[in-house]
Formats: C-alpha cells, structure tokens, sequence
C-alpha cells in the first residue's frame, strides 16, 4: 500500500514538471495571431495507472490557433484537470483501461483535426483488481405506497473485484439515483436493476410495486354545481336520482338514501349510486320531503334532493290523424281546386291545439292551414302528393293522406340501344318524339284523381305521318304530328309532338311468303351494301335486332318448333363473316312469324362497320299466313270439318301425325259446330270443349260440322288443341270464312266499336270482302251514301271534328291517296246502335260490286256467349274475353272485373270449382281476374241452378294491356235438353315444375259417386312422359316411385306429386280406381295438361323472347339450382363462368357447396370456393396446370364433361355411347379428345341436339339458358 502511495505521489510530481516546462510565456499583446497551417497526431502506447503528455505535430510552431482536444471509446481515461486546449495534453489513465484502445482527436478552430489511436497496457506494478462474478441485492421484490422511499443495497462478488455498480430504472413509476435510493412516484411497477460497472453483463434486479394509498370520499354530489337539487314529483310518479361519487378513484364509493317523510319513497338502487323516489297517488300536493344520500365510509359526507308534491300538469297530445274518410272526395282534387281537411287529436279536450300541415311536392298541391284542427287542400298540377299533419312532440306520429291531382301523364319506354331495360321519358306539351318510318312506341296514360278508371281516347293531328291506337304510335311518313290522349267525359288531356323522319338506311324489303321460317342469311350481301353506302365501309356485325312479338320470333340456330335454338337477345352481337371463337353468325339468325300471321313484320337494327361506326335500319318480311285450316261457307249452310285438312298441318308443324283435337267454341252469335249434324237440325249433339276427337278413330273429326248463325256473314275463327302421335301439342285457329249468298253480304266489312269511340277502317279489310265477292284484289270504293250526323261521320284524316269529311263524289283507295285506310268512323255523342254505309268497289280488273260497311256501336261488342244444358257447368276461356277487347280497343286483354253477380235462382261463378261437393270460392266483384296471371280467368266456372233453363247476362269491365277500359256483358244461355252423365275426371294443370295432387279431389269424387268417405286409391297405370312420386323434394330431387300395386289413403294421396319429363307437353291420362269405405269402388282418371303456356316467368328478363328456355330456366329456379341475379334477372344469353356452372352442378347433384377450394386462382370468400373444392375431390374437375381460372366462360364439351362426371359421382348410369355418333355433326370432328365420350353419350341421351345447321359448337361458350336446357333433360329425363 506504501509502494502504491509513493508510486502516485512519484507521477504527480512528474505531471507537474511537465506541465511548468509546457508553460508557454504570452505573446505581447500587440503581437499579430499565426495561423495553423498543419496539424497531425501519432498512434502511441501508453501505460494504466499513470498520467502521460500527448504533444501534436503543428506548423508553425509558433502558431495561436486555439487546438481542442476530446477522448472517444473509453471511460478509464480523462485529461487532467480537465485541461482539453492547446498544442498538448495530459491524459489521467487509470488501472481499469489497462488493454483498451481509444482514439485521441485533436480539431483546431480554423478547420484542422487529426486523431491517433492510443493502446493502454497495463501497469505491472499494479495489481489488477479480480473478475466480476455476480451481482446481489438486499431485496428482490419490494411493495411501496406512492411518495415512499427505500434504500436497496448492492453486493459485487468477489470482494477484490471493482465495487462499482450501475442503477438504473425500467420505468417512471419509481426512480433511483446511483446510491441505490428508491422513490414511489405513482401506481404501477418497475424493476431496478444494479449493473456492474466493470462487467456489464452482471447484473441484479429488484421488482418494485407501487401501489395508491387509500382514497377518501371528499365529497357527493347531486348535481354540478350544487349539492341539493330540488324536484317536483306528481302524485303516483317517481323520479330517478344519481349521485356522483369524488374522487371517482375512492375507496369505498357506497351510498346509503333516507327520506325525511314517509309518504316519499326512496329505494336504493343494486350499486347504491342512484335511487328511485316515488310519491303513492294518495300523496297529497303540497306534501314536502328531503332525500338524504351519505357516504358510508364517511356520514359526515351528505347530499340533499328537496322533493315536493306538485299537481299533474296539464295533458299533452298523444296522437293525431286525418279524420275524413279516405274516399275520393278526400283524395282527389282537380287543378286550382281546393278540398279540406280535418285533423282529428288524442285526447281531444286539448284547447287550442298547435298542429301543422305541410306538402310534399308543392308542385303538385299546396296546403294551408285554417287555424284550427282543418287545412285547405288545393291542386295545382297533375300527380301524386302526401299531406301530413303533425302535433305534439317529436315522439308523436303524424297522420298523412296521398293526394291525387287529378288529369293524365303521358309516357313511353325508350329502347335501349346497350340491351338494357331502357328508360321511362315522361312527355309533357313540349315534348318531341323522334321516330322514323314504320318505328312505334307505346304511350302509358297514367290517370290521376277524378280522371281515374275513365276510358281514353287519342287522336292525331295527322294520321298521314303517326296513327296512335290505344297509345301505340307508328310512324309512316315524313313529318309532324300532336298526339292528344283525351280523358272521356272530363276536360282533361295531355299533348305531345311526333317528328317522323326518313330511316338513315333504306329498309331491306323481303317477301317469305307463306313459309314457316325466313333466315337472315338471304339478305346478307344487302345487308353489307347498306354497310357501305351509310357508314362506308364493310359490314362487320348488327345487334339490337328487334321485331313486335305480335308479329313473330327471332330465333338464333332455329331448327324447328322443337328445337328452336335460342331467342336474340338485344345486346348479342351477330357477325357477317364470324372468325373468332364465340362469335355468332348473322346468317343463322331466323324469322318465325307467329301462327296466322298475315302481313308486315319490320325489324329493327343497329349496325356496326369494321372501322368502327355505327348506323341503324330497317327490314320489312312480308308474311302470308302459314296456312292453318281454312274453310268457306255461304251464309246459313253448314260445312264439314276433314280430319285430312288438321293431319296435314299437324305433319307440316310437328313433321307426326295426328292423334287427336280439343275444339274452343265459337261465339253462338257466329255459328255452331255439331257432332253428327242432321240437316234438320233435329237429334244433332253439339261440339263440347272436352270432347277429344280423333283422326282415326271414334269420335272423329270427320264428323264435325260448322252451322253460321242466322244471317251472320263474316270470318269465324275457332280455336283448337292439337296432340300428335308422340304427345307433343300446339296450339291452332280454323277459319270459316262466311259470305253472303248470290254475291249479297259477301263484299260486306263489318266492324264494331264502344260508344263514344273512333273506328279506323282498314284497306285489307275492303281488299278480303272484294276477294271474297269477286276473286280479284282491291283498287277502289266509293261511297253510295252516308250515315246521318246522328249517328256518326266519316272523316279523312281525322284530328277533330273540322277534318275533312268523306263524300259520295270522290274514290278511296287500297294502294293510294286518298287512301281507304286514312278514313275514320266517329260516331255521334252516345250513339248506340248499328250504322250501314253502302258502297260500290273496283277491284284489279276494273269488275266492280256492291257492299256495305257495317259498324256496330255499343255495348253490345263486348258481349262474351256461352251455351250449355241444363243442370251442367260452364268454364269461362279467357280467350273469349281476349277476343272481346280486341274488338272493341284492338289491344290484348289485361283482366276484367264483373261489376254484378246473377242472383242464385239462375246460377253462381265459382273459382277453381271442380265439383258439387268441391266448387272452391265464390267469384266476387271488383276483384281482378286476368287474361295471364292469378286469379286467371280460366279458372272461373258458372254452376247454373238445379233445372235453371234460360239467359243469365253478367256485366263486366275489362282492361287491356294498355289500360283501356270497356264494357261487356258475359252471357250464358241454359238450354232445356237433357243432362249427359256427369263425368268425375280430376283435372291439373302445369309446366315443367312438379304437379301436386289434392287429396281433396278425390274425396271430392268417392263422396259424389259413391256417398261414401274414401278409403284408398289405385293406380291402374303410370304415365310414361314423366314419373308419379311419394314424398317428392324438388330440391333434393329424391321420392318413392308410385306402384301400381300400391294402397294410397288420404293422407298419402296429398302427398304425390307428377314429375314431367323435360320440354313434355301435352295431356296424360292416369286411370285409377278409389275405394270408399265400405268397400264400393269407382274407375276414374286424373287429367294432367302439361303446357308452356302455363309456364309463368319468375324473372323479369325471361318473360318475352326465351320461351324455348323458360319452362328449364323455371325448373332449376324451384329446385334451387339457380336465384339467379340480386335485381331479379336470370340473364339468359350471357356465358356463365366456370365457378358458377361448378357451384350449379354441385347444387343439381346434391354435392356439397362449402369449404374452401385447393386452387389458388379461387377467392377463399366467393360462393363457388366450396363447390369447386367438392368437383375436385369427386374427380369432377382437375384445373390446368394447377389454376381452375373461375371466371372464365366455360365451353359447350367442357360442361358436358363436367355434366357426365357429376353422373358418375352421384352413381347415374350413363349410356355407353360410340363417339362414331359425334360424325354425324359437321363440327364433330372438333370435339375435343377428353371430351368425345361425354358428349356422345349426352348427345345418345338426347340432352344435347346440335343446331339446326348440325353443328355442335363444342368451343364455344354455353350460354345461360343453353345450360338450363341441358341440365334440366339430364335431371328430369
């Protein structure tokens, strides 16, 4: 320890000579500065425990730049005296530095440094204290309150090791300084670590707690700012108070409530921090009381609530309404016109009420209140508004009432030009309607207020240029034109302009004749050579292809009715000269004419060029009439039906022959057809509707005879049914024409009209009668005579009653102005009755003859007849009622309502009436009952009483498509002859969708034949065209087959269900056998009409143009195969992707459809994932090249192949078809090699057909509605 001593005293001394010899004698103080021109340090080794002088290397030597001095890379050296200036240093190296390096850096003020690096060794004469083991604390947890205080005590082990240590904190909830005292500062935790200084991985901890001291409660409050708070409490009420707890942070926070009166309750709620007061009823006002809460952990700590007993207040309004009765005096108001109100309140002894009322569309009516409970109304433009009234708070409803301004709003659809729905243009006085030539639009009158359920009528101020007809406008020529649609018997009116203009390209003129189809593939080069001459430039594909399904069907890949391809969509594009795959071809676009149809058909177009533009045109197929069955007769004779005649047009349409026809009966106003017709009329049976005659067999059609009505000249159409050999069905029309004898009556034209209602003649119909009397075409009339004003007036070209009037003196032609079809009839105001108009024709051949235009005005032309026997029902057709409307607006029948009911000594309507012991329900008035749609029309049956014979007359509204109303009377006469045997078959209709049987029904029959309950029914025979199943699931697809052998009760009767074979249609026949339960039987059938007529659309984009597909697209619909689109849309001609046709097989197929897929192009989260990962684990699909690609179009043979693994998967036997079948195609040599199997074996199945040019199209994509097709034949096969 000496020798240490004199060793340390032996270097100060040293330093201190150093530093006397360093001294450095200042310069003058008038002695300029030098300055440092270099500067530079040298690496050196220095020993520990000694101080040592470091000198730079400057020049000048006897330069006065200040130098400064800084050590880097250890803490054992420091400068001496803190002396760090100068041209030299001392550095303090102690023993711990011994084998460290550290840098020495000298930087001089006017920018020189340099450094050098300086290596410490230790001091051999000093010993070296010992290794660092570990570090230990007196405590190793320790708990304190906030503000505590404690020393913590650090042991460096082994003792001969450097002592020091290090004490830092992890948080700032407790701080330590390097002495190891400890401070609380606030709640929380912390550890203090005391870190070696010689070895920073020793090291020991101690884990502090700090925890709150205990909180008082200071205070309890029952408000902000004041400790008391006073409340007013009615009698029989109660009020809630809360007290607010400080610090919120306190210990104890529980509160005890006291009252100062017992007549004011007090009841503590769970947490003791709020309370209930309530005051009995029988509390007298006045009474006071104080509400004490204390704290409980302190009683000295209180707040007061004062409480006194008032009176109730006054009521308030609880409810409001409109009083008037909602009938039309109070709904509707006519323009400038004022109605008033009247508000009713609860509870309504309230003096001086405040209410208010407001409009919500000013624009169409304005409300103003009276100052007192009413409100004057008044109209200021056509439409629909809500007046409300409103009173009390906000938590009282208020009471509206739809207002009806009233008058007519004109608009029209505007096509699309994308294949959309396309939008609603509403038309006002200024508005102008584009159109050209042969385009229409149809006018939707909207009828408001006091214009409500009155007919309309229209006119234009030019029929030349636009002809409007119950709101259908077409253009014809070149020009402008008003039309005014009038609300009869009211002033009110609605007025639009129509510009006609030429079409941008000529329209394409073809005739087809009398053939069942015309494809476009005629009219190809023409087609190119308007491409050139309008757009200049070749022809590259048209879309928006459009025609008026009152004239036919535009079918792509039409083959026959059977197979009729699909129907053109809008936005499908068809190619001149397709090339890429998917495109579809122009020329296998085709025209069918509906059945009958006689005339124009124009088709409307968009074009496209290979460069891109645009243009639009026209195409006008002139049809005759396909030629159903025709006959001729004089007035009053009869004419036989040959059996010859429907075979030949059930070969020409189905290409099979005939089995049997279901006749609907004509109107007895217009004649009668009879079954073994006797001349004498004597022993004659009547046609009936459910009579099915035959071809070959007994009864036979041959047998049929036609007798016109007495004096009746005219056309006579008699619908019919017709069944083929394999049970496939259309729908026809046998025309009997009837002309005059002796050339009387058969030049005649007969029309009818509505009172108060123009008829447009037509020039056809002046060119039939001249055929009809001469066998020549028409070229001219001329009137011989004309009707008295008090009857009606011709008019050319009406508008008004100052149009031009028709006169005797001049011809009006078929061909050319003035034109017979630019003449109208316009009766006098109510005229009701029968006008005759004699004129003199011309025909081609200058032959001439006699005729008269005959029109019918009243009432009387929506008479719909019927004949039945006595003690027999009647069922009501709603073509019948269809026939109606078109006579009298020329439009298709919407529904009808029966304005009264026969008394019941004559008969009743019934609803779905099967028998006397089931009839259904009783037809009501003002219900509508509709032409398509529930409740049908079909459905109605009149029962006439028990021995009624005579005439019932049933008036009625009807109202076609386009709102129109009429009037009608359904007529049905009972005659005297004896009754025919009832005949006790059960009837059902329906589609493609399962039929249900009602085990009802055949309660219905054992109860009437029998007398007796049933017992059970037996199948005699099962139908062959579809399957009869117990417990039938269309969702699942799964039921017991029904067995001949098999006892069905009553409970299981209601549980059978008839499958149809897919696209069946026809009527089947399934004969049984019912037991009652005394064990009398009785041998029956039931009846199933299968039709696509009773097919009704669930989505709004399949209802017109897809009935090929609908019946399928419906099937997979019920059986929850497809939802199709959120806005209710099925998008029949658009390519479906792979994930959903996979999602589809899987849910036709009962696979599972959740999970994730093991592809990784397939979104974990999309609706098809789980139905993918299922089609992979089944073998059903295999991706390519590990990706599945979900929104890709899937091709025809790829979803044919799927189709057929999916059969295999679920255990359905396949056919083992020969791909030689695949030759047959022109295409077949196209399919691919993986999937000529599955598609020869669909093809062997009859699920896929090809297209009508034999073409299998296996690369292309499959459409929707092709997909439905296939997959429902596969699935109801």
């Amino acid at each position: 320890m000496k020798l240490q001593s004199l060793r340390r005293a032996a270097a100060l001394l040293l330093a201190l000579a150093l530093a006397c010899a360093l001294l450095v004698v200042p310069a003058a103080a008038d002695d300029p500065d030098i300055p440092l021109v270099s500067l530079s340090l040298s690496d050196a080794t220095k020993s520990s425990n000694s101080n040592t002088a470091v000198f730079a290397q400057i020049s000048p030597s006897d330069a006065t730049t200040p130098i400064t001095w800084r050590i880097e890379g250890t803490q054992h050296v420091y400068f001496q005296n803190n002396q760090n200036t100068g041209p030299s240093v001392v550095l303090t190296i102690l023993a711990e530095a011994a084998g460290e390096t550290f840098t020495l850096i000298a930087e001089s003020d006017n920018g020189l440094s340099d450094s050098c690096q300086i290596t410490v060794k230790a001091d051999p004469s000093v010993p070296q204290p010992a290794d660092v083991q570990s570090v230990t604390l007196n405590r190793s947890t320790l708990t304190l309150k906030v503000n505590e205080t404690a020393t913590l005590t650090a042991t460096v082990n082994p003792s001969t090791a450097n002592q020091d240590v290090i004490w830092t904190s992890s948080s700032s909830a407790v701080s330590v300084d390097q002495d190891g005292n400890i401070t609380a500062l606030a709640p929380g935790q912390a550890n203090i670590v005391a870190t070696s200084a010689a070895n920073s991985q020793r090291r020991a901890i101690c884990t502090v707690t700090v925890e709150d001291p205990p909180s008082p409660v200071t205070a309890v409050r029952l408000s902000e700012s004041s400790v008391n708070i006073t409340q007013n409490v009615i009698p029989g009420g109660s009020v809630t108070l809360t007290a607010t707890v400080e610090p919120a942070n306190a210990t104890d926070r529980s509160l005890t409530w006291s009252s100062s009166d017992t007549k004011v309750r007090v009841l503590a709620n769970t947490d003791s921090r709020s309370a209930v007061v309530s005051v009995p009823s029988n509390t007298p006002v006045g009474t006071h009381a104080t509400i004490t809460v204390t704290a409980r952990s302190n009683p000295a700590i209180q707040a007061l609530c004062f409480v006194q007993v008032v009176a109730a207040p006054p009521p308030e309004i609880t409810a409001v309404a409109i009083s008037n009765p909602s009938t039309d005096p109070y709904r509707y108001v006519d323009p400038g016109k004022t109605i008033t109100l009247n508000a009713s309140i609860t509870p309504s002894e309230i003096q001086d009420p405040e209410i208010s009322w407001s409009s919500a569309d000013t624009s169409v009516a304005r409300v103003r209140s009276n100052g007192d409970l009413s409100a004057t109304v008044t109209g200021v433009s056509v439409g629909k508004t809500e007046i409300t009234v409103r009173a009390g708070g906000s938590e009282v409803s208020p009471d509206a009432r739809e207002i009806e301004v009233s008058g007519i709003l004109l608009s029209y659809l505007k096509r699309s030009t994308s294949g959309g729905k396309g939008t609603t243009v509403n038309l006002t006085e200024g508005s102008v309607v584009d159109l050209y030539q042969y385009q229409d639009i149809s006018v939707t009158p909207q009828l408001f207020g006091n214009a409500r359920n009155k007919s309309v009528t229209w006119e234009s101020s030019n029929n030349s240029v636009a002809q409007v007809v119950s709101g259908r406008v077409t253009a014809s020529y070149p020009g402008d034109a008003v039309i005014t649609a009038s609300v009869a018997g009211t002033g009110f009116n609605a007025s639009f302009k129509v510009h006609v203009s030429e079409d941008v390209a000529d329209a394409i003129t073809v005739n087809m004749g009398s053939s069942p189809s015309y494809s476009l593939s005629g009219i190809l080069s023409q087609l190119n050579a308007r491409s050139q001459s309008k757009a200049g430039a070749p022809l590259d594909c048209v879309y928006n292809l459009k025609v008026s399904t009152k004239n036919g069907v535009l079918y792509y890949r039409y083959t026959s009715p059977e197979t009729p391809g699909h129907g053109v969509g809008g936005t499908e594009r068809y190619y001149y000269q397709p090339s890429g795959q998917g495109q579809m071809a122009l020329r296998d676009v085709t025209f069918v004419p509906l059945p009958g149809f006689d005339g124009t058909a124009v088709v409307d177009y968009n074009a496209m060029t290979t460069t891109g533009s645009t243009f639009t045109g026209t195409i006008r197929i002139e049809a005759a009439s396909s030629g159903d069955v025709n006959y001729a007769t004089e007035a009053g004779q009869p004419v036989s039906f040959a059996a010859e005649h429907f075979s030949a047009i059930c070969m020409g349409r189905n290409g099979r022959a005939i089995r049997y026809v279901t006749f609907n009966l004509p109107s007895s106003g217009r004649g009668t057809l009879y079954y073994n017709y006797s001349p004498t009329g004597q022993y004659s049976q009547k046609v009936t509707s459910s009579t099915r005659y035959y071809a070959t067999s007994s009864p036979s059609i041959d047998s049929i005879t036609f007798v016109p009505a007495s004096g009746y000249v005219g056309n006579v159409e008699i619908p019919y049914h017709c069944v083929d050999s394999t049970g496939a069905s259309y729908n026809g029309t046998v025309t009997v024409r009837v002309y005059g004898g002796s050339g009387s009556g058969g030049g005649n034209v007969e029309y009818s009209t509505a009172q108060n209602r123009q008829r447009a003649l037509n020039a056809n119909d002046f060119n039939d009668a001249s055929l009809r009397a001469t066998g020549a075409s028409l070229e001219s009339i001329r009137f011989t005579s004309l009707p008295s004003s008090s009857a009606g007036t011709l008019y050319l070209n009406y508008t008004n009653s100052s149009s031009t009037k028709v006169t005797t003196a001049g011809n009006y032609y078929r061909s050319s102005s003035p034109r017979i079809s630019n003449i109208t009839f316009v009766p006098a105001a109510n005229y009701n009755g029968t006008v005759t108009i004699p004129f003199t024709a011309t025909n081609a051949n200058r032959a001439t003859f006699s005729g008269s235009l005959i029109i019918h005005v009243g009432s009387g032309t929506g008479t719909v007849h019927y004949n039945t026997s006595r003690n027999q029902s009647v069922a009501l057709s709603a073509w019948d009622f269809n026939d109606a409307s078109r006579r009298i607006t020329g439009q298709t029948l919407d529904y009808i309502r029966f304005n009264s009911l026969p008394s019941s000594g004559a008969g009743v309507l019934y609803y779905n009436y099967a028998s006397a012991s089931s009839t259904g329900s009783r037809v009501t008035v003002n219900t509508d009952y509709r032409r398509n749609g529930a409740p049908s029309l079909s459905n109605i049956t009149f029962v006439p009483a028990a021995g009624y014979t005579g005439t019932v007359s049933i008036p009625f509204t009807g109202y076609d498509d386009s709102g129109v109303r009429f009037d009608g009377t359904l007529t049905v006469t009972v005659e005297g002859g004896t009754s025919t045997p009832a005949v006790y078959n059960i009837l059902y209709t329906g589609s493609s969708t399962p039929v249900a049987f009602r085990a009802g029904d055949f309660q219905n029959v054992c109860q009437t034949v029998l007398g007796n309950p049933l017992s059970y029914v037996q199948f005699s025979s099962l139908p062959t065209t579809g399957r009869l199943y117990l417990n039938y699931s269309l969702s699942s697809r799964t039921g017991t087959p029904v067995s001949t052998s098999t006892r069905y009760g009553v409970q299981e009767l209601g549980q059978i269900s008839y499958v149809p074979r897919a696209e069946y249609q026809g009527t089947l026949t399934i004969p049984y056998t019912l037991y009652d339960v005394q064990g009398a039987r009785h041998s029956s059938s039931v009846e199933i009409q299968i039709s696509n007529g009773y097919c009704y659309s669930s989505f709004n984009d399949t209802a017109s143009g897809w009935d090929w597909a609908k019946p399928s697209i419906e099937y997979l619909r019920a059986s929850g195969i497809t939802n199709g689109y959120s806005n209710n849309t099925y998008r029949p001609g658009q390519s479906i992707s792979r994930g959903e046709f996979t999602l589809m097989i899987c849910r036709a197929f009962r696979f599972p459809t959740t999970g994730s897929s093991s592809f990784p192009d397939v979104p974990a989260g999309s609706t098809y994932a789980g139905a993918i990962s299922s089609a992979k684990n089944l073998g059903i699909v295999q991706g390519n090249n590990g990706r599945f690609q979900p929104d890709r179009p899937i091709t025809r043979q790829s979803a044919m192949t799927m189709i057929c693994r999916a059969m295999e998967a679920a255990g359905q036997s396949l056919p083992a078809a020969d791909t030689g079948l695949l030759s047959s195609y022109t295409d077949g040599n196209r399919v691919s090699a993986f999937a000529r199997p599955s598609v020869a074996a669909l093809v062997q199945m009859g699920a896929v057909r090809g297209n009508s040019a034999m073409r299998l199209n296996p690369g292309t994509a499959i459409s929707r509605a092709e997909m439905a097709v296939i997959l429902h034949r596969v699935l109801a096969r």
